[in-house]
């Protein structure tokens, strides 16, 4: 009987998808774009390479993540620190913020 050890099957991780810091921030720095001119959103979607909906969505808080790569194409086109924009949420350990059996919060 043989054992197999480091067994490749686990599922890969996925990859930290970042938040949006706030909707109102990206529709300002868009009024504000460089070159002197305002973005609309078709144009800021064109320029990084999404969707205009993936666009509307972070704007609207409709879906306030993207991943890291669009999230440095957003901030090289607005011509920002991608930290000024984006953050990555610090992970809770299980149980954290989950009432156990018994427990008041009075």
């Amino acid at each position: 009987m043989s054992t197999i050890v480091g067994s490749t099957t686990e599922a890969p991780m996925s990859h930290a998808r970042l938040h949006l810091t706030h909707s109102g921030l990206l529709r300002a720095l868009m009024r504000w774009a460089p070159r002197g001119r305002s973005l609309t959103i078709r144009e800021l979607a064109d320029e990084v390479g999404v969707s205009k909906s993936k666009v509307e969505a972070l704007l609207s808080g409709e879906r306030p993540t993207v991943t890291r790569e669009i999230a440095e194409r957003i901030s090289h086109v607005l011509d920002v620190r991608q930290d000024a924009l984006f953050f990555e949420p610090l992970p809770t350990p299980m149980g954290v913020g989950n009432p156990t059996e018994g427990e008041s919060h009075e």
